[in-house]
C-alpha cells in the first residue's frame, strides 16, 4: 500500500481529455456556414415558385383555364429547393450550434433574393438594396459574435415536458396560435378563393386590411418557420443526448413519448409554414414576400427559440445587449425594403413585382376607399403582352 501510495505521488493522475461537448462548440462555424447555404437554396426556390406562379396567371389571363403551376418544373424544383434541400442544410446548421445563433441568418434571405430575383424574374434591382445589403450584414456579423456561447442543453424526457410547459413559454405559445388563426381569417377576406377577381373583390370590401395584407402570410409562415426550427433542434439534441447514451441507441428514445410529441409538432408546422409560403408567393411579389417574411422569420425564430431554451439565461448583461442590438440592425434593413420605390415603367420582360414596398403587389388592388376598377384590355404588368 505504501509503495502505491509512493508511485502516485511521484506519477501523479493527468487531467482528463477535454469534453466532446467543449471540442463540438468549436465547429459554431460549419453551422454558420450551412444556414447560409440553406438561405441561398431558399431564396433560389421562393422565385422558382414565384415564376411558376407569374406563368399561371399569365395564361389564364388569356384565357387558359388548363394552365397549372405543376406543368412548369421551375414549382416543385422550387419547393424542392424550399423545403428539402433548405430544411436538410437547416439540419446539418442547427446539429452543430444553437438556433439562436443562426436565426439573424435568415436574412441573408433577402440579400440573395435581391439578385436571385433579378436573375429568375427580372424583378428590378434598386440603389436601396445595395444600401439595405450592407445594413443587413452588418447585423447579422454583430449578432454573430455575440451569440450564445454556452453548451447546448441535453434535451431529455424531463427537459422536454418542463420547458414544454413552462408558464412563459405556453404564454407565447398561446399568442403566437391565437394571432395565427386572427390572421388566417383575415388572409381569407382579403384573398378570398385566391383568383384575381376574389382577390379584388376581396381588397374592395375591406380597403383598411388591405393596406396590411402583405403582412399577413409572412406572419403565419413566419411562426411556424420558428416552431419548424425550434423542433428540428430538439429532435437532434433527443437523438444526440438519451438516444446515444443509451446502449439500444435511436431505438430507446421511441420507446418514449417525447420523440413521437416532437415528430408531430414539426409535421404540423412544416405544413401550415408551406401553404402560407405558397400562398403568399402566389399572391404577392417575391420582392415583396420574402423581405417580410425574413424580417419576421428572424424575430420569431429568436423569440421562440431563446424562450424555450431560456438562451439569454447563460449569456451575460453586455452580450445580450449585443445580440439583442444584432438582432434589431437585421430587422430593420429587412423592413426598409418595403420601401423601393414603384415600377412604373419597367423593360421589356421585366417584372412589376419588386416595387412600390408594402402597398405593390402582384395582384389588382382597388383605389383607396374605393370600387375595384371596372375590367378593360390594358398592357399586362407581368408580361409584355396584352391581356384583360
Amino acid at each position: 500500500l505504501q509503495g502505491e501510495l509512493q508511485a502516485l505521488e511521484i506519477y501523479p493522475e493527468v487531467d482528463p481529455e477535454p469534453e466532446p461537448e467543449q471540442e463540438e462548440k468549436s465547429l459554431w462555424y460549419v453551422g454558420v456556414l450551412m444556414s447560409c447555404c440553406a438561405c441561398l437554396s431558399n431564396s433560389f426556390g421562393y422565385n422558382f415558385v414565384r415564376y411558376a406562379h407569374s406563368k399561371v396567371d399569365h395564361r389564364v389571363a388569356m384565357g387558359d383555364d388548363s394552365a397549372k403551376v405543376m406543368q412548369y418544373w421551375q414549382f416543385p424544383v422550387g419547393w424542392f429547393c424550399s423545403i428539402l434541400l433548405c430544411a436538410g442544410l437547416d439540419m446539418i446548421a442547427l446539429s452543430f450550434t444553437d438556433p439562436a445563433l443562426i436565426a439573424p441568418l435568415s436574412g441573408l434571405t433577402l440579400v440573395l433574393n435581391v439578385w436571385v430575383a433579378q436573375l429568375i424574374n427580372k424583378e428590378k434591382v434598386f440603389p436601396l438594396d445595395g444600401a439595405v445589403t450592407a445594413l443587413i450584414m452588418s447585423g447579422v456579423i454583430v449578432t454573430i459574435m455575440s451569440g450564445p456561447s454556452a453548451a447546448f442543453p441535453v434535451v431529455d424526457a424531463d427537459y422536454l415536458w418542463t420547458q414544454t410547459f413552462r408558464s412563459d413559454f405556453l404564454f407565447y405559445e398561446f399568442l403566437m396560435y391565437g394571432s395565427a388563426i386572427i390572421v388566417q381569417k383575415w388572409c381569407r377576406q382579403v384573398y378570398g378563393d385566391k383568383t384575381e377577381a376574389g382577390i379584388a373583390a376581396g381588397r374592395a370590401a375591406h380597403p383598411k386590411l388591405n393596406q396590411f395584407s402583405p403582412l399577413l402570410f409572412p406572419w403565419v409562415g413566419a411562426i411556424f418557420t420558428a416552431h419548424m426550427n425550434l423542433t428540428i433542434k430538439a429532435f437532434l439534441s433527443y437523438l444526440q443526448g438519451p438516444c446515444g447514451d443509451s446502449e439500444w441507441g435511436v431505438m430507446a428514445c421511441f420507446s418514449e413519448l417525447g420523440p413521437y410529441f416532437i415528430i408531430v409538432w414539426l409535421l404540423v408546422s412544416c405544413y401550415i409554414q408551406l401553404n402560407a409560403i405558397n400562398d403568399g408567393l402566389r399572391t404577392e411579389g417575391a420582392l415583396i414576400f420574402v423581405p417580410i417574411k425574413s424580417a419576421l422569420n428572424v424575430a420569431q425564430v429568436s423569440l421562440a427559440c431563446t424562450t424555450f431554451y431560456q438562451t439569454l439565461d447563460t449569456m451575460d448583461t453586455l452580450q445580450t445587449w449585443r445580440y439583442i442590438v444584432g438582432l434589431l440592425t437585421v430587422i430593420i434593413g429587412i423592413t426598409l425594403i418595403t420601401l423601393r420605390p414603384v415600377v412604373e415603367e419597367e423593360e421589356p420582360g421585366a417584372r412589376v413585382s419588386g416595387g412600390g414596398g408594402l402597398q405593390e403587389g402582384l395582384t389588382p388592388r382597388p383605389p383607396p376607399g374605393g370600387e375595384a376598377a371596372p375590367v378593360e384590355r390594358t398592357a399586362n404588368q407581368l408580361h409584355d403582352d396584352e391581356t384583360i
